[in-house]
């Protein structure tokens, strides 16, 4: 199928981005890297009245790794953030993340800013910004403003933009001292969606105990879900059967959705498996983390 009509314009500033969004309202749609729009207008799934291309925006697509952690402009692509990622140690599970996003093709176009916005439950990018902590740089008709990482998802499909915002970059916290972090994920066939996801982040002291732990999810409902894992972890050394029992009562507590890739038990089942694998992934890169900073003093 083709796409329907519409009003295609190339702005080359952000502040000009805004002021076509502002024109035209909730009829616009931002064009990024296009792998998730295109399919949509083709399929007349989208039918905007404005298709607003910021790929002429300057300032968009840089890489940046600081102190307190990594800034990516929301054009960066997002092959040229798994190359950056690999070479890396401390940013490898961007890299794991990033591995699993549909093909080279796509990742090749597809951009950071764009799987964010789009916010599809089941994508990667947005289980690990919610994961690792961070916020978002937007800028509207009012200015610039910073949006949480875990305000960020709304809903199905939905962020907190308004339909006059323009995401401008990323800020994504750094693994905290000690600290190790894992991605993984079930899917039907590589490149696949993901039938569900998992992505961790532990912290030990100088005694390998856990003093502090992350453990979020994507396909167990409409956005990126965090559990409370760190309260039946903190304070001990890493327990298989420990992570077991907890997260046996967490995943118990979710309500995953039901469809043709899985039902919503197996769901389940799969989030126990893949958190276990990334807990103890996690536990073991944040031992040797700490063992190389202990070595180093």
């Amino acid at each position: 199928m083709k796409p329907p009509r519409f009003d295609y314009l190339q702005p080359e500033t952000v502040d000009e981005a805004v002021a076509a969004l502002a024109e035209y309202g909730s009829e616009a749609k931002i064009l990024a890297g296009g792998q998730s729009l295109i399919p949509l207008l083709n399929m007349r799934l989208a039918t905007p009245a404005a298709l607003v291309d910021l790929n002429r925006v300057q300032g968009l697509a840089g890489i940046e790794a600081t102190p307190s952690g990594l800034v990516t402009g929301s054009l960066v692509r997002q092959a040229a953030l798994l190359a950056w990622a690999k070479a890396q140690p401390a940013w490898r599970v961007l890299a794991e993340a990033i591995s699993h996003i549909g093909h080279p093709q796509t990742r090749n176009a597809g951009t950071v800013g764009g799987s964010l916005v789009h916010a599809d439950p089941s994508a990667e990018l947005p289980l690990l910004f919610v994961t690792l902590g961070g916020r978002a740089e937007v800028e509207g008709p009012s200015g610039r403003r910073a949006v949480e990482a875990q305000d960020f998802f709304q809903f199905l499909f939905t962020t907190a933009l308004s339909p006059q915002e323009v995401l401008t970059a990323i800020h994504w916290h750094a693994l905290p001292p000690r600290g190790g972090a894992a991605f993984a994920e079930f899917s039907r066939r590589r490149g696949d969606f993901a039938v569900v996801a998992a992505a961790a982040v532990v912290r030990v002291d100088e005694e390998h105990r856990i003093s502090g732990a992350r453990l979020g999810f994507s396909g167990m409902g409409p956005v990126p879900q965090l559990v409370e894992i760190e309260p039946y972890l903190a304070g001990g050394a890493w327990s298989a059967e420990g992570a077991a029992s907890a997260l046996a009562e967490l995943v118990a507590g979710l309500d995953p959705p039901g469809d043709l890739a899985a039902s919503p038990e197996q769901r389940r089942r799969l989030a126990r498996v893949l958190g276990a694998d990334v807990l103890a992934r996690a536990y073991q890169r944040a031992v040797a983390v700490s063992d190389s900073d202990r070595e180093g003093r």
